[in-house]
């Protein structure tokens, strides 16, 4: 009787853990989870600095966490008493955009689109939220702005509103939606980051990469870049107003290296901030909803510590000549490639695995590793197919091994190569550093190998150099430090290594 009572506890557990690790990990499946888990990046100070840009662009790859902080941002903005719009591609007539012929009208296509959508949203909320006196705020309210005045309306609106007018409006929209960072301490700090530059409206776009249209295998790109000049142009013509754009880093290197889009502006806007995530807030992830998840169980069903309530032991013992013992936190950081969705989808897939009656154990996650390990090169062969499409070839042939050296590595690069290998649209000559360099650029920055080199600084003596830390680092220029460095294979592909 007590082993049935104890299976059925397990079972409640491991229910409870499962809500805080869903199985997409996408910010849509997350936003009841929201407030109880949310993590604020580094990035964000940077992010929402104004103080010399008024256009702000976030990139990161996919699963980094881009969406959750836009919508973090939109919804602090309105709880903290701002106005904020919150847009997706799917909001924008991109086909409208890409039928114009030349790039100066798909902008000016884009910046129509973007300044009605914004008057309009601006205008209803005005009408239906707030009843002042003001008779410019009830014409704005009440007016069909035409193309000719509608910018300018915005303009002037947003220079004359009065702030409590402004969090009528917030309040408004917060009542209105699904709202759920309402908390003293971060609204106070959204507030703050707002107020030291008289924002008094906050225009947020995310995943503009879903603006890039297919068409029998041809990528058009004009329409996302088309959104970031129209964005620009905006918040500088509107005072009071800023902006932020999400983008993948692999189609922002697409749009600026390859298809040479914003040569007249690229000068004038900052570089992207990169949502950069490391291992130690990797941990923090994790720690955090193993936090939240031991704290709604009954008191019956805790055990100390924490862990212990979902796990059979505080480490993964690991396979190999001598067991390793690895704490679960470190062991999920390290598989998760600096992306949350993925260690969020791992606990997730191992947790599917696990018996109903019985805790997560070192072999659940073992017999999940190579499963895993092929959903992440299939994740890369589709998140980097525009920029080479023959990566699924490629792959199997460079994990091989773990580790190479420079030389090792550029023998084991040609070899993978082989004759017709495009990258950026450009054949792959295997007689040429340089261009075996730019095949090695995308392995980097799908966090697939990685250079590793010695720090006395840290524990181990070593660290490893990703993408977001240095997005040059593979280039000629850098000659003398690339044969320095020793070139890993991501742990997480190390299973691979024998199929």
């Amino acid at each position: 009787m007590l082993g049935i009572q104890k299976g059925i506890m397990m079972h409640e557990n491991i229910k409870k853990l499962k809500k805080y690790f869903p199985a997409t990990g996408a910010a849509e499946t997350e936003r009841s989870i929201w407030p109880e888990v949310y993590i604020e990046p580094p990035c964000i100070e940077k992010l929402m600095d104004f103080s010399s840009s008024k256009f702000k662009i976030l990139s990161g790859p996919k699963g980094s966490g881009k969406s959750l902080l836009l919508n973090a941002i939109f919804e602090k903005s309105l709880a903290g008493g701002n106005l904020a719009t919150y847009l997706e591609p799917t909001d924008i007539n991109c086909d409208a955009i890409i039928g114009h012929s030349s790039t100066s009208n798909k902008i000016n296509e884009a910046y129509e689109q973007l300044s009605e959508k914004v008057v309009e949203k601006i205008a209803e909320t005005f009408s239906l939220a707030i009843k002042s006196d003001s008779v410019y705020l009830q014409r704005f309210a009440e007016q069909k702005c035409n193309k000719r005045n509608r910018v300018d309306a915005l303009a002037n609106v947003l220079t004359s509103i009065a702030p409590q007018e402004i969090q009528v409006a917030a309040k408004y929209l917060l009542d209105k939606g699904n709202i759920h960072f309402e908390t003293k301490e971060t609204t106070a700090k959204m507030a703050s980051y707002l107020s030291r530059n008289n924002i008094k409206y906050i225009l947020l776009i995310d995943n503009v990469d879903q603006a890039v249209e297919e068409n029998q295998g041809r990528f058009d790109y004009s329409s996302a870049w088309s959104i970031f000049h129209a964005c620009y142009n905006l918040c500088n013509k509107v005072p009071n107003m800023v902006c932020i754009i999400s983008v993948r880093t692999d189609i922002w290197h697409l749009l600026t290296r390859i298809k040479n889009f914003g040569t007249d502006i690229l000068d004038k806007i900052e570089k992207p901030v990169e949502i950069s995530v490391d291992d130690n807030l990797m941990k923090s992830i994790f720690d955090k909803r193993i936090s939240v998840a031991f704290s709604s169980l009954l008191d019956q069903q805790k055990m100390t510590p924490p862990i212990c309530s979902f796990f059979e032991k505080e480490s993964i013992e690991l396979p190999g000549r001598s067991e390793i013992n690895r704490r679960w936190e470190q062991y999920f950081s390290k598989q998760a490639r600096n992306r949350p969705r993925d260690l969020i989808q791992l606990v997730n897939q191992i947790i599917e695995s696990t018996s109903p009656t019985g805790l997560i154990t070192s072999g659940n996650a073992i017999a999940n590793q190579k499963t895993f390990a092929q959903s992440r090169v299939e994740n890369i062969c589709v998140e980097y197919y525009q920029i080479c499409s023959q990566l699924r070839s490629i792959l199997p042939k460079l994990w091989k091994k773990t580790r190479y050296s420079f030389n090792e590595y550029l023998e084991a690069g040609n070899q993978a190569c082989g004759v017709g290998v495009l990258v950026d649209g450009v054949s792959i000559n295997t007689s040429t550093k340089k261009d075996v360099l730019r095949l090695f650029r995308i392995l980097h920055m799908a966090n697939f190998i990685n250079p590793r080199v010695e720090d006395s600084t840290m524990p181990e003596g070593y660290r490893h150099i990703l993408f977001q830390d240095n997005k040059n680092y593979f280039n000629e220029e850098n000659f003398n430090d690339l044969q320095k460095a020793i070139f890993e294979l991501h742990p997480v592909f190390h299973i691979l290594r024998d199929a």
